[in-house]
């Protein structure tokens, strides 16, 4: 997990996987930048949306159809904290909790994606 507080929740998961994609680290965080405190408006959680960005270099086809895993993902989040919702998230605990969705996210990616070869 990045423990860098220069990476907001999103980069924190994209930028784990991003290489594995061809997409540098410096690139990822660029990316990600923006996709913090639920896209600045409390909506939908950063480590949920860096786990989708990640999601979909992984799975996506041309045609967008295959949006299972996604799905799955979101599933599985909800079904731990009950929303992707950033504003619902910290509510209670304020940011302090984040660090918890980036670690489910990243486990999650962790078990889901298959393994990349060794450079």
């Amino acid at each position: 997990m990045y423990e860098n507080t220069q990476h907001n929740c999103c980069q924190s998961v994209f930028c784990r996987f991003s290489e594995n994609y061809g997409i540098s680290h410096d690139e990822a965080f660029r990316i990600g930048a923006f996709f913090n405190a639920g896209m600045r408006q409390g909506d939908v959680c950063g480590a949920v949306s860096g786990a989708l960005m990640t999601l979909g270099m992984e799975y996506c086809d041309e045609d967008w159809h295959d949006n299972k895993k996604s799905l799955e993902f979101i599933k599985a989040f909800k079904t731990q904290y009950g929303t992707i919702k950033c504003a619902e998230l910290t509510k209670k605990c304020g940011r302090k909790q984040c660090p918890v969705y980036i670690k489910f996210s990243q486990d999650y990616l962790d078990k889901e994606l298959p393994e990349k070869p060794s450079v």
